[in-house]
This record gives structure tokens, C-alpha cells and sequence, in this order.
């Protein structure tokens, strides 16, 4: 097991992988225009921005020389959470990941009119960046 902070990059066989929770995606999306139901719609802005939170104040950060939130260098896959939606799609030769989670429907998802897409797994083929989902939903 390995404790990693929020971002991190990381690589697997070669293929970099970011990390971020999707902290500030809900506000992301509605200054965009795009549903918060699409998470690839959000992280498709965030990689045109090259910056993981862009709008501030929606992070907890604390100060440092530099700003952790810039993508300085571009991923093979982005991976981001936050939402609860699972969906996936390609962006640039970048894989736009947002696995879902093992949790229903919360307040803050009802407030915001989110439909979570709870018990969905991704699998990743490395060479080729395909998805597919595992439903752990009984």
C-alpha cells in the first residue's frame, strides 16, 4: 500500500498517470456550460487549462513555491474522482478516466442533481488504454 498526496503522478509500465481528486469540478462544469454528469467534458477543459482546479478557492491548498495543481507535463491517462459518475473517453492521445465509487447517492449529490454510478470498476488495458468496466452491483 502507498500513501500518495492529492495530485500525484505516477507511472505503471511505462504509461504516466495523474491523479486527482475533482475537487471544484462541480463549479468547472457550470462555467463551462458542459453537465455535471460528463466528467470527461470537465477534464477535457482542465487539460486545455493545464491546471487540475483553475477557478480558486474551490481547493484546500497551502502555500508552496510551486503551484501543485499545474500539468506541466501531459499525461497518458488522467484519473479523477470526485463526482461518483464512471465514465471514460480519449483526449488528445490522454485517456479521461472517472471511476465511480462504492457509495449511493449522497446529500450533496441530490443537492446538485448528480446521478452517481455507484459499484462500477474500471480496468485498464495498458497497451492499448481500453476500458471496461466490472459491475459490482448485485
Amino acid at each position: 500500500v502507498s500513501l500518495l498526496s492529492n495530485p500525484s503522478m505516477i507511472e505503471i509500465e511505462g504509461v504516466k498517470i495523474l491523479l486527482f481528486h475533482g475537487q471544484g469540478f462541480e463549479v468547472i462544469a457550470g462555467d463551462i456550460g458542459v453537465g455535471i454528469q460528463s466528467p470527461p467534458e470537465i477534464t477535457v477543459q482542465v487539460l486545455k487549462n493545464r491546471h487540475l482546479c483553475p477557478i480558486w478557492d474551490q481547493i484546500s491548498n497551502f502555500p508552496t513555491e510551486e503551484d501543485e495543481l499545474v500539468i506541466e507535463s501531459t499525461p497518458d491517462i488522467l484519473v479523477t474522482g470526485h463526482l461518483h459518475v464512471a465514465d471514460y473517453r480519449e483526449y488528445k492521445g490522454t485517456l479521461l478516466l472517472n471511476p465511480s465509487a462504492f457509495q449511493g447517492k449522497t446529500s450533496w449529490q441530490r443537492e446538485l442533481g448528480i446521478e452517481p454510478t455507484p459499484g462500477l470498476f474500471p480496468i485498464v488495458d495498458l497497451k492499448n488504454f481500453k476500458v471496461k468496466f466490472l459491475d459490482f452491483n448485485c
